[in-house]
């Protein structure tokens, strides 16, 4: 409709122009002066407008025309024999016989031969071209022909080499063609982009390892006309579903014992065949658990039921029966590999410090030195570095009948040995965490005898 409207606005200016001209010349013929020469005012359609296979060319003078003269001073190439029609004296209306060849460009030239009703020629030739409507044809296609691994949520996309549809409102947009058929059956929602552009986006995903063929239907015509000749074919294949990412990872070391395993797939998954292709293995046992999914069916969670072991290997498999949820595509391969729990705890080293040594995060006590002679263990360090009182002099200590010893409340009790445990020098005291082994044993070495307290005899002291 607007290209009409354009066409007859076209035509009233151009009989505008042509009165004007035809009055201005009779006025100069009347003046007596000598006829000027005719000249094409006008040619429709305009240089660069595309012409319909059944639209004429018209051409305009200046002044009445003697008919044969033009039609015989027509010359067109490629040629055609041409249909000559005569809206009046000054307009003529030209097609071939059989219309115009699409696609063409056609190179007009109307000679000097062409005169006016007085018999005055053409000053020049006149030349002009002709383009007519080109056809509607398949630009580009997205999935190209023959793509292998098309992500099943895809979506298809056609642009043509012309507008197929005019420029609309949202509310006319139900009207517009939905050119694309598939094969198998996809289930979706199509949109003009633009007015050459046409994107299809499937309702769900594709299935998986799938060839989809896509066709056009020839007859589809753009908004000036020109059609699509033949129907337009094209395949794509899409991807099947494959892992994409795995947690525990390959080989991974120290996985805690409260670690799910997650595997995340290309693409949605039948659940039930999933689960079934899964298994979590220790010793060659299926590990028991509960299966967890993500809301697209794209990530599975496995989560054990008791805690792992620790310092273990466990096997994870994912056999490729898994299969997409549109389709009956399997896993483009299968997963298996191992990992590994962390490792039992470690238990800390003997402590075993060197005389004097101070204390340490390792061997929180200190050992002191073993000393002998007058004062010997008198504000020496216990066995966790704390002071310990000085033991009572001999001279506080009244005489008891059973030998050195001290008394207490004027009860004699028996002296200890130098070498007991709780009392006396802090050397007999080994640390807390060491178990001597040779406690209260006695060394006979030449005349003397000594009393060991630590494995290594290091806290020997001379008796």
């Amino acid at each position: 409709m607007n290209e009409i409207l354009a066409w007859g606005t076209r035509a009233i200016v151009v009989a505008l122009a042509a009165t004007l001209l035809a009055v201005t010349t009779q006025s100069l013929a009347q003046e007596g002066t000598a006829p000027l020469p005719p000249q094409v005012i006008a040619v429709q359609p305009y240089p660069g407008e595309e012409v319909l296979a059944d639209q004429p060319v018209t051409l305009v003078f200046d002044q009445a025309m003697d008919a044969a003269s033009v039609e015989a001073a027509w010359q067109m190439e490629p040629a055609a024999p041409l249909e000559f029609t005569w809206e009046d004296a000054r307009t003529l209306h030209a097609i071939p016989a059989g219309g115009w060849q699409r696609a063409t460009r056609y190179a007009v030239t109307l000679g000097t031969g062409a005169q006016s009703a007085d018999g005055v020629a053409l000053a020049e030739p006149h030349k002009f071209f002709v383009q007519t409507i080109g056809r509607l044809e398949v630009a580009t296609v997205i999935p190209a022909e023959g793509a292998e691994g098309v992500a099943a949520d895809a979506t298809i996309t056609v642009s043509f080499n012309r507008p197929v549809v005019p420029l609309v409102s949202t509310g006319e947009l139900e009207g517009l063609p939905d050119p694309l058929q598939f094969e198998p059956v996809v289930e979706g929602q199509g949109e003009w982009i633009n007015t050459s552009i046409y994107q299809f986006t499937p309702a769900k995903p594709l299935a998986g390892g799938t060839t989809y063929t896509v066709s056009i239907a020839a007859g589809l015509s753009d908004v000036l006309g020109a059609t699509l000749d033949e129907t337009f074919t094209w395949q794509f294949k899409t991807l099947a579903p494959e892992v994409l990412n795995v947690s525990p990872y390959y080989n991974q070391s120290e996985v805690r014992l409260e670690a799910p395993v997650v595997i995340e797939l290309s693409q949605p998954m039948d659940r039930a065949s999933t689960e079934a292709a899964f298994a979590l293995l220790f010793s060659g046992e299926r590990v028991a658990g509960k299966f967890t999914w993500s809301d697209d069916s794209r990530t599975l969670t496995f989560q054990p039921d008791a805690m792992l072991r620790l310092e273990a290997n466990y096997l994870i498999t994912l056999a490729p029966t898994a299969r997409g949820i549109s389709g009956e595509a399997t896993l483009k391969e299968g997963l298996s590999y191992v990992f590994s729990t962390v490792p039992a705890p470690m238990r800390a080293p003997a402590c075993s410090p060197g005389c004097g040594a101070a204390p340490s995060h390792r061997c929180p006590c200190r050992r002191p030195c073993p000393s002998s002679g007058p004062g010997h263990g008198r504000g020496s360090p216990s066995p966790c570095g704390r002071p310990r009182a000085a033991r009572p002099s001999a001279a506080r200590r009244s005489p008891s009948p059973l030998g050195r010893g001290g008394v207490t409340h004027g009860r004699a009790r028996p002296r200890r040995p130098r070498h007991g445990r709780g009392h006396g020098s802090s050397a007999d005291a080994p640390c807390p965490d060491h178990r001597p082994s040779t406690l209260g044993r006695s060394l006979r070495d030449g005349s003397s005898s000594r009393t060991c307290h630590a494995r290594d005899g290091s806290g020997c002291a001379a008796r």
